[in-house]
C-alpha cells in the first residue's frame, strides 16, 4: 500500500473515502466485480474502474480470476492483496508483551508471545514497547513501509489527552 493511498484515506478526501469503502466491502465479501463496486459506491463503471486501478497500483487489491456466469464475457473479480499491507497488534501485560501481525485480509500471520516486559508509567517503558515492535518487524522480514497501523492494548484506565495510565 502506498503512502499516497494512506494519505487519501486519512485526509478523508472523496477519492480516499471511495477507496476505503472498496477495501471495507472486500473485507466483508472477499471478492467483487467492477459492477458491484460501482453500485456500492454509487458511481459510474468508468469511475469504479479508475478507483480499482489505483488500488491495484497501490498493491492493495489484486485480480482474483473471473466470475463464471455461463454466458457472455466473464467479469473480473477483485480481492484484497494479503501482502498489500499489515497491522501489528500489541497486547501489554504487567510482565510481558504479546505481538501479532495481521495481513490485509485479516489473517494472523505471525505471533510472538510472552516477550519479557515490565509495565511502568515511564518514557523508558514506552521506548521498550517501540523497540520490541521494531524487533518484531525485523524478525519477520518486513519493511516499516508495509506496516499500515500499530494498535496497542494497555490494561487499566488511560487518560486519552495526557496518555497517562492509571493502572499502577
Amino acid at each position: 500500500m502506498t503512502s499516497q493511498l494512506l494519505e487519501d484515506i486519512t485526509q478523508k478526501t472523496k477519492k480516499g473515502q471511495h477507496k476505503l469503502r472498496v477495501i471495507n466491502y472486500l473485507l466483508v465479501h472477499q471478492t467483487a466485480t467492477m459492477n458491484e463496486i460501482a453500485k456500492e459506491l454509487y458511481v459510474s463503471v468508468p469511475t469504479a474502474a479508475k478507483i480499482l486501478q489505483e488500488l491495484q497500483d497501490a498493491g492493495s487489491i489484486e485480480l482474483q480470476g473471473k466470475l463464471e456466469i455461463g454466458v457472455g464475457r466473464f467479469p473480473v473479480l477483485f480481492g484484497l492483496n494479503p501482502t498489500g499491507g499489515y497491522f501489528i497488534g500489541v497486547d501489554v501485560k504487567r510482565s510481558y508483551l504479546n505481538l501479532g501481525l495481521i495481513d490485509l485480509q485479516g489473517r494472523i500471520s505471525h505471533e510472538d508471545y510472552n516477550i519479557p516486559y515490565s509495565l511502568e508509567n515511564t518514557p523508558e517503558a514506552l521506548e521498550t514497547i517501540c523497540e520490541e515492535i521494531h524487533l518484531f518487524i525485523e524478525r519477520h522480514g518486513l519493511r516499516q513501509e508495509e506496516i499500515l497501523n500499530v494498535n496497542i492494548n494497555i490494561p487499566g484506565r488511560i487518560n486519552p489527552v495526557t496518555g497517562y495510565s492509571y493502572n499502577l
